[in-house]
């Protein structure tokens, strides 16, 4: 079978598992919050989240993968009741998707009683960003209803200083970069 095959057996059958990275404070190295990381089937080339999201943008089912991750991430969180807050990663692009599901994170929230302020909406850029008016809408959309937003590994790829000021996040996650 094909990769591409493969990828819409993915999204047909929700095969996401999700992974919980801490995130610990940096004084006293306590949990603040988990980053849900989603990864694809086991012993596949789609477990890699590099091929996943590849796939995904490629066959235009950017936010078809998302949806399933965020539904699958709040699922585990909840049902690990894991303290702090939940980062959720959101690429920018799915705003722009044709099957894009507005006030999808709010209902996934309430159907699974949580608060807007125990989950922070991570950007992650793995595109430049272009249309600076319509993130600055998408920031706010989420802010008004209570999210908190998170800025993903500023100073890599497309995470830029720019970026940064235009959006205001209230959290920032800084490229550590190692050589």
């Amino acid at each position: 079978m094909s990769i591409e095959h493969d990828f819409l057996r993915v999204i047909e059958q929700r095969d996401i598992r999700t992974y919980f990275q801490p995130i610990v404070t940096s004084d006293d190295h306590s949990i603040y919050a988990y980053e849900a990381l989603s990864r694809g089937p086991l012993n596949s080339t789609l477990f890699s989240p590099l091929q996943l999201f590849a796939q995904a943008k490629q066959q235009h089912k950017l936010f078809a993968l998302e949806s399933i991750c965020r539904t699958r991430a709040i699922e585990q969180y909840r049902c690990q009741q894991l303290p702090g807050k939940l980062f959720l990663n959101i690429s920018p692009e799915t705003l722009l998707q044709p099957d894009h599901q507005r006030g999808l994170t709010m209902e996934l929230v309430n159907s699974f009683d949580l608060s807007p302020e125990q989950v922070v909406i991570e950007i992650t850029e793995h595109s430049p960003t272009h249309d600076y008016e319509l993130m600055r809408r998408a920031v706010r959309h989420y802010q008004n209803e209570g999210f908190s937003i998170a800025l993903d590994d500023l100073g890599a790829g497309y995470s830029s200083l720019r970026l940064w000021s235009e959006v205001q996040p209230d959290f920032v996650k800084i490229d550590r970069y190692v050589e």
